[in-house]
């Protein structure tokens, strides 16, 4: 019995749950079969492409890392500084 009969024999929203879920795992397994044989089978010209976004992505994320990591750095510092300035404040009024 196929899960979408199984489903509509029952109401229950945990079955609904459950078939979505094997839905969305096949249909994982589905483009990642369908991927690996494209780059198995030969397919070099669009399994070339297929990569050309996801290292333009990772090239460009790698470059931004440096950039992130010293804005956050400056945020924090501030955020330190007003902190430290607020507690000795409040220890002053105590």
């Amino acid at each position: 019995m196929s899960p979408l009969l199984s489903y509509h024999d029952s109401n229950h929203p945990l079955d609904y749950w459950i078939l979505m879920n094997e839905h969305i795992g096949l249909w994982k397994q589905k483009i990642v079969s369908r991927h690996i044989s494209k780059i198995t089978h030969g397919d070099e010209k669009l399994s070339h492409e297929s990569w050309k976004l996801p290292m333009k992505l990772t090239t460009i994320l790698i470059a931004m890392i440096i950039p992130i990591t010293v804005i956050i750095a400056i945020i924090n510092v501030i955020l330190h500084r007003l902190l430290q300035n607020y507690s000795l404040i409040h220890i002053e009024y105590l």
